[in-house]
């Protein structure tokens, strides 16, 4: 059974499916063929459709608040539908104009920049992507990240242009203030230092320079804080971490590096960059410790502010999905539902029609009952049902068996250990990790089976991701334009967790994630990528 282009007399290529089998005589010598062809070219242009619909679709559930567009390259008439307002300032919701109007909405400066990005897809038939500035007629400018995806005729020009575009203004506008803090903060220690100290174990005796009298708020007059009396200096959580860190140094004699909580003299508590490297005497063993003593208060805010932000755009994401899952719940399957229900009237009304009206008919309801899973599917992805109200463990399970159907793959799926009440943001936050690692390993890693383990140690939850695929380079993707890492990474933070992945080449992908399921609101989070 073959699909291909079949050239008619009139000059028309029509697709056909060819399906043949071996004909052998009664004494099983081969006699030839028998077969037939059946024109396919209507179900692959409704199935080319479909499948720019599908990526409208998801360019749009990727860029959130956004506009589309649409750019016709022969006639070069483009329309932009969307959030006009907020980032065109544009009063409406949709707007057909030609493309130049488009070119010269980009910031002077941007444009070049713009216009190399669409040469460069074109040429390469890559994805498109930019971030630019857009500048309104009253001077107005705005930011927004731009991706788009060409289509291409049989000859490989490009027809056509689909794409959507998000307002990242207030994300350039908090990255523009948060560098700006950290160019003072870098002033700042380049003016006033950063304080150092010393320690001699044997006496306990404990320098400082002025700057870390400043820092911890102390009478330089006085002398220094010594060792016996420095949980005096920092919370018991901070204290207890200095305490392990120093007495490995003076064991092994490695160095560290914490962040601490201080508590300042007059109670203030300020965040601190501590480091501390062992002292060696003649005979190499560690007579002292040395470091320094870093204020990074400022920028533990503005890290707590864009953290903010993020949690803010994750809610706002997540609300986004569950309208948009009721939408194609309630209006959109309850219409496929109808037409269902319509196609089936339709046939009994037609008892005497022909076989081949027969047989579109049937296929039509195919169609539909297909579309209807995959519309169910979408809005249980989008908005898992099972994860409100059967908890985490339930709803990873069936994600799993969903997906393993959906793309033909196999899913091993285990667990141990998990706890019967995981708090709700835990829940989503592990899910959806689930979800983007999941999906990444299928669509990258090439591959078709697949591992998942859901436990519980106690105070935490842990989900690991593992395939024996063809791996990626973890630094370089996420230096790169992708939001996969990112978004796990900063959903984890949100909840006092921590992303960890392992990939090397040929020797396939580990993603762990691991999320508390008890937590102190006060204690400071991390996120990284890296091996655990």
């Amino acid at each position: 059974m073959m699909e291909y282009r079949l050239r008619r007399h009139d000059g028309e290529y029509r697709w056909v499916l060819d399906n043949a089998a071996p004909l052998f005589d009664p004494h099983g010598s081969f006699a030839g063929y028998i077969g037939a062809c059946f024109d396919v070219t209507e179900f692959r242009r409704a199935e080319a459709e479909r499948n720019v619909a599908n990526d409208r679709l998801r360019l749009a559930m990727e860029s959130g608040k956004s506009v589309g567009w649409e750019w016709d390259l022969k006639t070069n008439r483009d329309i932009w539908f969307g959030d006009l307002a907020t980032i065109f300032g544009i009063p409406s919701n949709i707007y057909v104009g030609h493309v130049e109007d488009f070119r010269r909405s980009v910031h002077p400066e941007d444009r070049g920049l713009v216009w190399k990005a669409v040469k460069d897809a074109i040429e390469s038939h890559s994805p498109y992507a930019a971030e630019f500035r857009v500048m309104w007629s009253n001077g107005t400018v705005r930011w927004v990240a731009a991706k788009g995806q060409f289509y291409y005729s049989a000859g490989g020009d490009a027809e056509r242009m689909l794409g959507m575009a998000v307002d990242i203004t207030e994300r350039k506008d908090a990255e523009e203030s948060l560098r700006r803090k950290e160019m003072e903060l870098k002033e700042a220690q380049r003016l006033a230092g950063v304080g150092s100290w010393q320690w001699d174990p044997d006496t306990d005796t404990v320098v400082w320079s002025g700057e870390l009298y400043r820092i911890a708020g102390r009478d330089p007059s006085l002398p220094a804080v010594n060792y016996k009396e420095h949980a005096q200096l920092y919370t018991l959580e901070s204290w207890d971490r200095l305490q392990g860190a120093v007495e490995t140094a003076l064991l092994t004699g490695a160095p560290y590096e914490l962040v601490l909580e201080m508590v300042r003299a007059d109670g203030r508590h300020r965040w601190i960059m501590a480091r501390g490297e062992a002292q060696r005497d003649s005979t190499g063993h560690v007579a002292g410790l040395r470091g320094t003593v870093q204020d990074i208060t400022e920028r533990k805010a503005a890290e707590e502010a864009l953290s903010s932000v993020n949690g803010r755009l994750i809610e706002a994401q997540e609300s986004e999905r569950a309208r948009i899952a009721r939408d194609l719940h309630d209006d959109i399957g309850q219409r496929l539902a109808v037409l269902a229900v319509t196609l089936e009237h339709v046939k009994g009304l037609q008892p005497d029609a022909s076989g081949e009206a027969l047989s579109c008919l049937d296929a039509l309801q195919e169609q539909t009952a297909e579309i209807i899973t995959a519309v169910q599917a979408l809005s249980h992805e989008l908005h898992p049902p099972r994860l409100l109200h059967l908890g985490v463990l339930a709803a990873m399970r069936g994600f799993c068996g969903e997906l393993s159907g959906q793309k033909n793959v196999e899913i091993d799926f285990r667990c141990e250990n998990v706890p019967g009440s995981v708090p709700p943001d835990v829940s989503l936050c592990l899910f959806r990790v689930l979800q983007e690692a999941l999906h990444n390993a299928v669509r990258h890693s090439r591959v078709r089976h697949f591992n998942v383990h859901l436990r519980g140690t106690g105070d935490a939850v842990h989900l690991t991701i593992r395939d024996e695929g063809v791996g990626f380079d973890v630094d370089a993707a996420s230096r790169g334009l992708g939001l996969g890492l990112t978004s796990m990474t900063e959903r984890l933070k949100l909840v006092g967790g921590e992303l960890f992945v392992e990939s090397q080449s040929t020797r396939g992908t580990t993603v762990l994630a691991r999320a508390p399921v008890r937590r102190n609101e006060g204690a400071a989070t991390r996120s990284r990528i890296a091996p655990p």
